[in-house]
């Protein structure tokens, strides 16, 4: 995957042929091969490390156990036993709200907010585990990450997108003149996601400067939150062999993460302070919202509570 037009041993514009083979079918004009040269060329599904966050595995990533409330290992054997490669990576436990801390420590990032109406632990934490994901890249070095969440079911055609990905994700680069893409995602939210090895670094590194400030899907698919070229491409608008190559075992947000407690607003300025936001030490309510220090855990939104405060005035 990482081998580039400059280390082959012909300087000719790639084979159109072998594009196609390796899943290439953006639009890659014969005559613009050579914007390649110094990129990326297109991976192949062998060529991609496939992980899979997912609660159901112990501290060594291997070991089955039950965790949250959900069974999902007819799930995950099935996916395991159709593409033995997946690897799978321990996700962060959202029941477990010291746990959730800890890893949110071991990032060094600072915590700022959570998306509106999303203000759980289970969601932070989730957070966390495509934290987790993108520092696993960087520490084994692999060249091309597909990470994927433990309710997403590939369908045979699965290898196909994976390759079809891959073109997408070289044209791209080759359409932005070697900027590059940090990330594609392949599913509405980050059930489904393609980095390369430089795009798992730059989104880290966006991390460290941003923060968190929105929950995972808001904040990583939000080009201007992040700062980060992101393409976006839905693997069920694919045609072809690529045509459905995943489905969900349930709809989204209907899982352990929306099954987790609140955090409430004391919660919320404890992790600011823990992080060492130095705004927040000088700010009233250490950044909750007006009135967010009142009834903290009986209502997360503080604009309808401002709607009955006006209404009674």
């Amino acid at each position: 995957c990482s081998a580039t037009v400059a280390q082959r041993h012909s300087s000719s514009a790639p084979d159109l042929a072998t594009l196609r083979r390796t899943g290439l079918r953006a639009r890659v004009e014969h005559e613009h091969g050579s914007a390649l040269h110094g990129l990326a060329l297109p991976c192949h599904f062998s060529d991609v490390s496939l992980v899979m966050l997912t609660l159901s595995v112990g501290t060594d990533n291997r070991t089955r156990v039950d965790a949250g409330k959900d069974n999902r290992s007819e799930i995950i054997d099935a996916a395991l036993a159709a593409y033995p490669t997946i690897q799978t990576v321990r996700a962060i436990n959202g029941y477990n709200h010291t746990e959730v801390i800890e890893a949110l420590l071991s990032t060094g990032l600072v915590f700022h907010n959570m998306s509106s109406g999303g203000r759980a632990w289970g969601m932070l934490a989730c957070f966390l585990s495509h934290v987790r994901a993108l520092l696993r890249q960087v520490e084994t070095g692999a060249a091309w990450q597909l990470t994927m969440e433990d309710d997403l079911v590939p369908l045979p055609s699965f290898p196909s997108l994976v390759d079809h990905a891959c073109g997408l994700y070289a044209n791209a680069s080759r359409r932005l003149y070697g900027s590059g893409v940090e990330m594609l995602q392949l599913s509405p939210y980050t059930e489904l996601r393609l980095t390369s090895l430089e795009g798992a670094k730059a989104l880290l590194r966006a991390l460290q400067r941003v923060g968190i400030v929105k929950n995972v899907d808001q904040q990583f698919n939000t080009p201007s939150i992040m700062n980060v070229q992101l393409l976006r491409h839905t693997g069920r608008k694919l045609k072809g062999e690529a045509e459905m190559a995943w489905k969900l075992a349930r709809k989204t947000n209907r899982g352990d993460i929306v099954r987790t407690q609140r955090i409430s607003w004391a919660e919320m300025a404890m992790l600011r302070l823990l992080t060492n936001w130095d705004r927040a030490r000088g700010m009233p309510s250490y950044g909750n919202p007006r009135g967010g220090e009142e009834d903290t855990d009986l209502c997360a939104n503080v604009k309808c509570r401002r709607k009955r405060h006006q209404k009674k005035g």
